[in-house]
């Protein structure tokens, strides 16, 4: 029997949101705003897949090695501690957080009835400081850079 792909993981607060593209993020992106959740997901045999059994399968032991108890702690800390967000190719995006070493995650858009949210997909420690340059992406928000007062 698995597990339902699509049950919704508890973060380290004891609430089903890791963190979110906030309002004022979104405006600035020009995308929706929404929570970030990670799902049970599923690990195909071929490497690919989303969610929780995904990155454990592909991440697990790296993710550990970084000092972080589990997936859900590191997903939290990057969905907490969110420095960039970039578009990536397709519709996922990557939110990078401001941590050494660098993380990544990448989220895409749900659309569920009542309640979208951004869908965690993958997430993993990277060692490349130009990782999003790399893969030809273009960089939405950026949390360093003060607010404009036109967006104010």
């Amino acid at each position: 029997m698995h597990p339902n792909p699509a049950l919704f993981i508890l973060a380290p607060n004891e609430s089903f949101d890791f963190g979110e593209i906030t309002p004022a993020m979104a405006q600035t992106m020009r995308r929706q705003a929404g929570k970030i959740r990670l799902q049970t997901g599923i690990q195909h045999s071929n490497g690919t897949g989303f969610g929780l059994l995904h990155i454990e399968a592909n991440h697990g032991k790296q993710i550990r090695a970084l000092g972080y108890a589990d997936v859900q702690s590191f997903v939290f800390d990057i969905a907490s501690n969110i420095a960039q967000v970039w578009q990536s190719k397709g519709i996922q995006l990557l939110v990078n957080a401001s941590r050494k070493p660098r993380v990544v995650m990448f989220v895409q858009l749900e659309a569920v009835a009542g309640e979208d949210f951004y869908r965690v997909n993958t997430a993993f420690p990277v060692r490349q400081a130009d990782y999003e340059a790399r893969h030809g992406m273009k960089k939405l928000w950026d949390g360093s850079e003060p607010a404009s007062i036109a967006a104010g």
